[in-house]
């Protein structure tokens, strides 16, 4: 017979256990309360011989004009007013209007009869076409096909109907 040797037993193996080691405290810092400075005092300067100047309530009569013309843009417009200072104004001023016309105002204003205008046109107003729309279809051909499907026998009628639409 065949004799095997009794398995070998080994011990673990034991470590030491970690040793422990307390947290290292540091004192907490030191505050400190900002150190705080009086702001410096500010003194306006001393101006002499200063005085504020005096406007005096006199009427201030006035006049402008001015215009453009600009063929490009086709901006043509102008103005002029006049005023005596105590609250009565006279003027003028044009504008091409887009209708192809021009308006020429000519206006008095004072404090009794307010503002009174006298209007003018010169020319003529052109307007452009109303532009054509369908009433019923969004497209020409969607209405051909549909009649053209509906109705095979005349052909030209639906087509002089679709001519009436374009």
């Amino acid at each position: 017979p065949i004799v095997h040797a009794a398995p070998a037993y080994h011990a673990p193996i034991v470590h030491a256990a970690p040793a422990y080691h307390a947290p290292i405290v540091h004192a907490a810092p030191a505050y400190h309360a900002p150190i705080v400075h009086a702001a410096p005092a500010y003194h306006a300067p001393v101006v002499k011989g200063y005085a504020q100047p005096a406007y005096p309530d006199e009427p201030s009569p006035y006049t402008y004009t001015y215009a453009v013309a600009d063929d490009y843009s086709n901006s043509n417009f102008n103005a002029a007013e006049t005023g005596d200072g105590n609250g009565n104004a006279e003027g003028s001023y044009s504008v091409a209007l887009p209708d192809g016309r021009t308006q020429h105002v000519n206006y008095k204003a004072d404090g009794y009869a307010g503002y009174v205008a006298d209007v003018t046109y010169d020319g003529a107003a052109v307007y452009p076409d109303a532009p054509r729309t369908l009433p019923c279809c969004p497209s020409p051909c969607l209405c051909w096909i549909r009649n053209t499907k509906t109705n095979n026998t005349d052909q030209n009628t639906d087509e002089k109907k679709i001519d009436n639409f374009n």
